[in-house]
């Protein structure tokens, strides 16, 4: 190869890396075996080429970035080793280590990387969102909405920042200012589905109840087996005491994931319709999926069945829930009253 032509190779090659990692990211119709094929191809193309050329650091780099695809992270971060130590004065460098660092969860040596990317290029907003995610990881949120907040500045229609710190605005209860970002975020995008899941569940704890069915039904309109959906609408639903629709869902639910959470639901839907038969059937099944170590669903079964007139089933279950001292210090009066009336009927 002359050398005339050395520069002109190594942008195709970057190139060519980098296509194939955007049709990946992205789902196109790329088989991802023939992804693979090419990138390994591409890395021995690039192996032969630090043969010719040992103090490449950005061959380093590209051979790394195609091994982190391949899932060969640890080989990734020699060539990245490498790549820094020949000049470490490269900011994306630091930044791809820091990527396999956090795919390792190693969250302190991806911080450091991470810090080292940000310092050599202070508004490069890939290596910013990278540090924001992995401040998370390490609880250090305030920190990682500096970081976003940078990127929304320098890229002020970048929707995962904006999606990111709603998300940490939530964790803190800040709900308000989630709330801008989701509306800004739908505002220009309307189809972005995790910003409205969010805004719903939003508006859910912010008792905007109507709210927060309309965003729900917009997505389960889309995805008719959004469970996520089913679940912020049916929370609402039974805040507005529209209990046969929350009911609709929760089966739907159940059907899609079922769980001792679900049928617990749904069956304190029935027991506020006063369908206590059916409130029994769930209570029962929420009790049974949960290996019986939930008291709040076993007292509930109880209630059901002494709503009912089934004294000795009520009974039985009450006297389950001796065993949970906590829960009996809290609500041991209502229980033992119960238990109580239990025994007077069976007497009789």
């Amino acid at each position: 190869m002359k050398a005339s032509e050395e520069p002109s190779m190594k942008a195709m090659m970057t190139m060519g890396i980098a296509l194939l990692l955007l049709f990946a990211s992205f789902g196109q119709d790329m088989k991802s075996e023939e992804i693979k094929a090419k990138l390994e191809r591409d890395i021995a193309e690039i192996t032969r080429g630090i043969r010719q050329r040992p103090n490449d650091d950005m061959a380093y780099q590209l051979r790394a970035r195609a091994k982190s695809f391949l899932d060969r992270t640890d080989e990734a971060i020699k060539d990245l080793n490498e790549a820094i130590r020949i000049n470490s004065k490269e900011g994306a460098h630091f930044l791809y280590r820091g990527q396999c660092w956090k795919v390792k969860k190693e969250y302190k040596k991806a911080l450091a990387d991470l810090d080292q990317s940000v310092k050599l290029n202070p508004k490069d907003t890939d290596a910013l969102l990278e540090r924001a995610t992995v401040l998370v990881k390490l609880n250090e949120k305030d920190r990682a909405i500096e970081d976003l907040t940078q990127v929304i500045t320098l890229e002020p229609e970048d929707i995962e920042s904006r999606i990111k710190r709603a998300e940490i605005y939530v964790d803190q209860s800040k709900h308000q200012l989630a709330m801008d970002d989701l509306n800004k975020v739908l505002k220009n995008k309307p189809e972005v589905h995790q910003a409205r899941l969010l805004r719903s569940h939003v508006h859910g704890v912010l008792k905007e109840y109507e709210k927060c069915v309309e965003d729900a039904s917009q997505l389960i309109k889309n995805d008719t087996k959004h469970l996520h959906a089913y679940k912020e609408r049916a929370y609402a639903l039974l805040k507005l005491r529209k209990r046969d629709e929350a009911i609709q869902d929760y089966a739907m639910i159940i059907r899609l994931e079922p769980s001792a959470e679900a049928y617990y639901n749904r069956g304190y839907c029935y027991s506020l319709l006063k369908q206590n038969d059916k409130a029994v059937e769930d209570y029962q099944q929420a009790c049974e999926r949960s290996n019986w170590k939930e008291p709040q669903y076993i007292q509930t079964l109880g209630n059901a069945n002494l709503r009912l007139g089934k004294y000795a089933e009520a009974l039985k279950h009450y006297e389950r829930l001796l065993q949970f001292k906590d829960y009996m210090e809290l609500n041991g009066d209502s229980v033992r009253k119960n238990m109580e009336t239990c025994r007077t009927a069976l007497a009789k």
